[in-house]
């Protein structure tokens, strides 16, 4: 991971660029690597009663019968998987007293269909407590809207609690998921 933070003399405002997952993993010559047919469909079984013996053929299967019903081929091979990057620049600047306001770009090269765009207001209650929504387009999704608070205790310990996406919850219909994050951190 990279991190740079550029901070102007006035110190009301804030750029930063992230770097994370760079890299490579390497797995050894003893890796299994299955490969199969990704047309496959799946409906899924109808069960009546757990408690019945007539649904036992359930448990009847184990990895072998599924990897051969399906097609699955497999090899022990050595192999090297990239990471799924991600950059991201940030900008913040404190407006008022108690309002901050916050907003970026973020992309996954590897994953995502568009760079995820985003703009955070962040209001401060209290010393000790902060609560925002993130607003954001792009990525692996389309809209999202979420929800975070912040808990700061003797100036030194950090909470940060929220979710990136609360739409699923409200509009499960119209939107692709929900997250949860908990974060701590201390200052030295």
């Amino acid at each position: 991971d990279l991190l740079l933070v550029y901070v102007p003399a006035q110190g009301k405002s804030r750029w930063t660029f992230h770097a994370n997952d760079l890299g490579l993993i390497f797995w050894n010559k003893h890796t299994n690597l299955y490969k199969a047919d990704s047309s496959i469909h799946f409906e899924g079984i109808e069960l009546s009663d757990f408690n019945n013996d007539g649904d036992a053929f359930l448990f009847e299967f184990n990895i072998d019968t599924l990897l051969k019903r399906t097609g699955t081929s497999s090899e022990v091979v050595a192999q090297s998987t990239a990471l799924p990057a991600r950059f991201a620049l940030t900008y913040s600047r404190i407006l008022t007293e108690r309002w901050l306001a916050g907003g970026g770009v973020a992309y996954r090269p590897s994953i995502d269909r568009l760079p995820l765009f985003y703009v955070q207001p962040v209001y401060a209650f209290a010393q000790w407590f902060n609560a925002g929504v993130l607003l954001s387009y792009g990525g692996t999704a389309e809209f999202q809207l979420g929800v975070m608070g912040r808990f700061t205790l003797n100036n030194r310990y950090r909470i940060q609690v929220g979710s990136g996406n609360v739409l699923g919850v409200f509009l499960p219909g119209q939107s692709t998921s929900t997250s949860l994050f908990l974060q701590a951190s201390v200052s030295f």
